[in-house]
């Protein structure tokens, strides 16, 4: 009978303290950096159509872009997502395989450095036989700062990311 009345004297003593009158609300806080022609400071990005160039001696294609928006600091902390024209106007994230009628994928992949990006393709059989020759990619460079500040976005979706840069579909460039 002790514990009950000395646990029940605990409990009584406790939610006592916890209930508190929130104090007044602080000093509003110093103002943001400027956003970049309108968008978000931490995220940008941009459309780029490049023409591939087939190595035979390594079965595969590249196609080179540069990016000014891909940092060192991005780099090393934040992340580079790459979209693909579908060609209908909507956007396919990388790496991405295409599972043709014909038999033969086609996968498309990229790595990135400081102010550049490198989209990769591989045919299965290793042959240019369905090599493109160009194509419409976005690069949006992200820093640590806006994927901590957004993390419940989904990357690979274009249209959370474009939502996040607020910018709408028809005026990404």
């Amino acid at each position: 009978m002790k514990r009950i009345i000395t646990l029940a004297a605990v409990m009584l003593a406790l939610i006592a303290t916890s209930c508190k009158k929130q104090g007044p609300q602080g000093p509003q806080g110093p103002q943001g950096p400027a956003g970049y022609n309108g968008q978000d400071a931490n995220v940008r990005g941009g459309t780029v159509t490049v023409n591939f160039a087939f190595n035979s001696s390594t079965g595969y294609g590249t196609a080179d872009m540069t990016d000014a928006d891909i940092t060192q600091n991005v780099v090393d902390n934040g992340a580079v997502m790459v979209y693909m024209s579908n060609g209908a106007g909507g956007w396919i994230a990388l790496p991405y395989t295409d599972y043709s009628t014909t038999g033969i994928s086609i996968s498309y992949y990229f790595v990135y450095n400081v102010g550049t990006v490198r989209v990769y393709f591989s045919e299965e059989d290793l042959l240019d036989t369905y090599l493109p020759t160009s194509a419409t990619f976005k690069v949006v460079a992200i820093t640590a700062a806006q994927k901590q500040a957004h993390p419940n976005t989904n990357w690979r979706n274009y249209d959370e990311v474009m939502n996040v840069v607020n910018q709408s579909n028809s005026s990404a460039q």
